[in-house]
């Protein structure tokens, strides 16, 4: 399965402004589809309107997605690709 890393977006139309999230979630993206059409995180949340797919490599990862990824991976004989930070 591919994980995609993506934040909750700005409070702006455009998904920018200081109130962003700064935890990044790991989204399942099966088909390859583009990040603002995904669903729920693998910790259950999702966003008001789409994600954002900017995720800087300094955020913190949601513990409980790492902890669903890693078990995942676990699962599946490291088959889970997880995005690189």
């Amino acid at each position: 399965m591919k994980l995609e890393r993506a934040t909750k977006p700005g409070r702006l139309a455009n998904g920018v402004g200081r109130d962003r999230g700064p935890v990044v979630h790991l989204v399942p993206n099966p088909d390859g589809k583009e990040i603002h059409n995904l669903s729920e995180a693998l910790c259950g949340t999702y966003p008001k309107h789409f994600w954002s797919d900017w995720a800087p490599d300094n955020f913190k990862v949601c513990p409980k997605c790492q902890k669903k990824a890693d078990k995942l991976n676990n699962e599946n004989s490291g088959t889970t690709t997880l995005p690189m930070p």
